[in-house]
């Protein structure tokens, strides 16, 4: 429950100080039925009825390229689901908006019922030809007991996806060599599932060409720098980790 709420207050205060370079967010929590519901309310401009049903996929975003990744709320949604029960926006579209949050009791049966999915470690491959970048992302993985393979470029990491499969993959786009998007183009062709996996890693969206490559995806993109954060969420939107 503490990410949902770190998650839905992060994006509470950046729509409000993006929008007047401060604001106000309120939290409320009232009994209803039973069920616990949480209300966080901003003062942020309203929320579209176009955009209000789509704040909660895994590919959205109103931030500029940079600013973040748009998975903040599609992960809360999991872990609410999860947990049984709802997570919803609400907003007139002109002023403020809501989001409610409402989970049913917890078992006061199930001693020691952890209150948010546990999270499994993941196999996880990390492909990038900056070798101290790469080696700051395998070390932040391992940290939170994922096991983590790497790669330097497209045809290692070619190599290591012959004789083992992976949750996920961190792909860097641009790479001396075989690149990302020839990796990708390759794997696709062999086993798409697996490049269904791939997150792509650039500092680079800005360029037509990057933009041309992937805009046609579905894959996640983070943009660098990265932080563990996105990392976490990424890797939770494409396997389902701790939102199953």
């Amino acid at each position: 429950m503490t990410q949902v709420l770190v998650n839905i207050l992060s994006n509470a205060e950046h729509a409000c100080v993006g929008a007047h370079g401060r604001g106000h967010i309120s939290i409320s929590v009232q009994e209803t039925g039973g069920s616990t519901r949480i209300s966080i309310s901003d003062d942020r401009p309203g929320i579209s009825a176009e955009n209000l049903g789509k704040v909660f996929d895994p590919f959205f975003t109103t931030k500029e390229a940079g600013c973040g990744t748009g998975l903040g709320l599609s992960v809360s949604y999991g872990i609410i689901a999860q947990l049984g029960g709802s997570l919803w926006a609400e907003s007139d579209g002109v002023s403020g908006s809501t989001f409610q949050i409402e989970v049913p009791p917890s078992d006061s049966g199930a001693a020691g019922r952890p209150d948010e999915p546990a999270i499994s470690p993941l196999r996880l491959l990390v492909v990038d030809d900056e070798p101290d970048l790469r080696n700051i992302i395998v070390r932040l993985l391992e940290r939170r007991n994922h096991k983590v393979d790497a790669a330097g470029d497209g045809d290692e990491a070619w190599d290591r996806l012959q004789d083992q499969s992976y949750d996920c993959i961190m792909l860097d786009l641009r790479m001396a060599g075989t690149g990302g998007q020839e990796l990708f183009q390759r794997l696709n062709a062999a086993d798409p599932v697996m490049a269904g996996k791939i997150i792509f890693l650039t500092g680079d969206m800005a360029n037509s060409s990057t933009r041309s490559f992937l805009d046609p995806l579905a894959n996640l993109v983070l943009q660098k720098p990265i932080s563990i954060g996105d990392l976490e969420q990424a890797t939770a939107v494409v396997t389902g980790n701790g939102q199953k």
